[in-house]
């Protein structure tokens, strides 16, 4: 199939006015939903194969399992192209409904029935600058492919479920949300990853508590301002979060 996007006035609109549309997200609304997404959208010239995505009663499970997916069909996206609101949109709104009426309905709060739920789970939320950086990192569905990239090391998955499993939602934001140099930077993600998942293995202490994430993120965050961390390789940035969470939880 060839991939579609809704247009960008459309686009705008939805952000701009999101209260006008909440009530089309009740499931009696299914049709009029989708036919307002495919009146304003067009087909591009990207063909690719979907995958069916896991619906399972575990949202980490499920989690995990759909980034590996929609990043494996979607691998050869380009990081900008990836960015695109307009594909996510278009796709959680009408080849993924169900999975949005599935992974929305798991958020504590929110409920699609009554018009309870935030409008960045569904869009692209916040100012033009923020719909084109950080809203990736949230949106429920293209923040699967984001994590599958950050991840991915030669088509290996192995890093992933340090994101997704649990507290998905904030890992992203503080791992690769805002203006963090290494959200760019994949030897730098895989070293840093890499180094919680040697410290979670090799030590008693419980797993993916978000303040072993954040410790880890600081100290990089101090290394940087004192030296250039792009001249470290992957295993120097590993041995260096590693021993520094060692230190500081021993």
């Amino acid at each position: 199939m060839l991939l579609r996007y809704i247009n960008s006035e459309f686009a705008d609109e939805l952000s701009n006015n999101f209260e006008k549309y909440r009530s089309y997200y009740q499931l009696s609304q299914k049709d009029e939903l989708q036919k307002l997404f495919e009146e304003n959208s067009f087909n591009s010239s990207i063909e690719v194969e979907l995958p069916e995505l896991d619906f399972s009663d575990d949202v980490g499970y499920s989690d995990t399992a759909n980034a590996q997916r929609i990043h494996q069909a979607l691998r050869n996206l380009t990081p900008r192209e990836a960015s695109d609101e307009r594909l996510w949109i278009y796709l959680f709104h009408t080849t993924y409904y169900d999975f949005l009426r599935y992974r929305v309905s798991r958020t504590n709060g929110y409920d699609l029935e009554t018009g309870k739920f935030g409008s960045s789970a569904v869009l692209f939320t916040g100012n033009n600058k923020d719909r084109r950086g950080r809203a990736k990192n949230i949106n429920y569905l293209s923040r699967l492919w984001w994590a599958g990239y950050f991840t991915c090391e030669n088509g290996n998955y192995n890093l992933l479920p340090l994101v997704t499993e649990n507290d998905f939602s904030n890992n992203m934001t503080l791992l690769f949300g805002g203006s963090r140099q290494f959200s760019n930077n994949l030897t730098l993600i895989h070293g840093y990853l890499k180094a919680i998942k040697h410290f979670f293995e090799t030590n008693s202490h419980p797993k993916r508590n978000r303040i072993y994430y954040e410790e880890g993120m600081q100290y990089l965050s101090l290394r940087s301002s004192s030296v250039m961390l792009d001249m470290f390789s992957e295993e120097e940035i590993e041995v260096m979060v590693y021993n520094h969470l060692v230190s500081t939880f021993s």
